[in-house]
């Protein structure tokens, strides 16, 4: 009974100490190799950071080198549960911080370019269920403002799906267009069309599949027959192929088979019109 009573109070202790020191628990996450084994350097960014940012509210702390000039620094707030960590941009020289603008796009990976800090996603919206094509956000050291950069994929590589949107009831092919390397799906609604939330847009896999092609299967999408056929006269389409299909959940579905020429690469991105629909724009090179 002594000894239980004897361990009873040494755990305590350890605890009560644990809980006092609470900086101590804060996770310090070093990533870039060139500062691991350098404290001196990690002290300085902390000491810098600590003036604008209470450190023991912090529960995770993340540094980065850049260009030995600027560091990266991302925190995470205790009790918080952001989905991106928060991003500051720290000037080592003249001892200046940069909060780096919030991004809606979950980032997947970072990365150091020629001395220039990307954000990479796979296109996943944190606010909503929206889906992007893949892309990376240059981050400007001076402001920490984003740019967001669009990312190719080669037709070459053959067989690949890009879920975008987000589901939304019955959409209209309002119009489709192109120029000299696009084209662009205009969305409207139709009579029942269910307006709601914001950022409409139907459930769409643009598909690879061979070196010469590539299909965009859009759900619930009503089009007046001819619309997408008379694209075989832009420069870079050779024939375009034009089916229904209905899935296993009975859903409608237009499929779009654009058969290429003198293109390699493609990528996609969104642009909301007048309506609130997002329409979408494929480019080539």
């Amino acid at each position: 009974m002594r000894k239980i009573l004897m361990l009873l109070i040494f755990f305590l202790i350890i605890m009560s100490i644990g809980c006092d020191n609470k900086t101590d628990d804060s996770l310090i996450i070093i990533e870039d190799e060139n500062i691991v084994s350098n404290d001196n350097i990690v002290n300085i960014v902390l000491t810098i950071v600590s003036d604008v940012i209470n450190l023991e509210d912090m529960e995770e702390i993340y540094i980065r080198n850049i260009d030995n000039t600027y560091y990266l620094v991302g925190y995470q707030e205790e009790d918080c549960n952001y989905n991106n960590l928060i991003y500051i941009i720290v000037n080592v020289e003249n001892r200046k911080i940069r909060e780096v603008e919030r991004e809606m796009l979950l980032i997947t990976d970072i990365r150091v370019e020629d001395e220039k800090l990307y954000f990479y996603n796979e296109g996943n919206n944190i606010i909503n269920g929206f889906k992007d094509f893949p892309s990376k956000i240059l981050v400007d050291l001076e402001t920490g403002e984003c740019k967001k950069e669009n990312i190719y994929n080669s037709l070459k590589y053959m067989y690949s799906i890009n879920d975008l949107g987000n589901y939304h009831n019955e959409t209209k092919l309002v119009d489709i267009k192109f120029t000299d390397n696009s084209i662009k799906y205009h969305f409207g609604a139709t009579k029942d069309s269910i307006l709601a939330g914001g950022m409409f847009c139907p459930n769409i896999k643009i598909i690879s599949f061979r070196e010469n092609a590539l299909t965009v299967d859009i759900e619930g999408l009503v089009i007046v027959e001819g619309q997408v056929e008379n694209l075989v006269n832009a420069s870079f389409i050779n024939q375009v192929v034009v089916s229904e299909n209905i899935d296993a959940f009975g859903k409608r579905h237009n499929i779009t088979t654009f058969i290429l020429e003198n293109v390699s690469d493609y990528t996609c991105e969104f642009e909301q019109n007048d309506e609130g629909y997002m329409d979408l724009i494929i480019m080539f090179k």
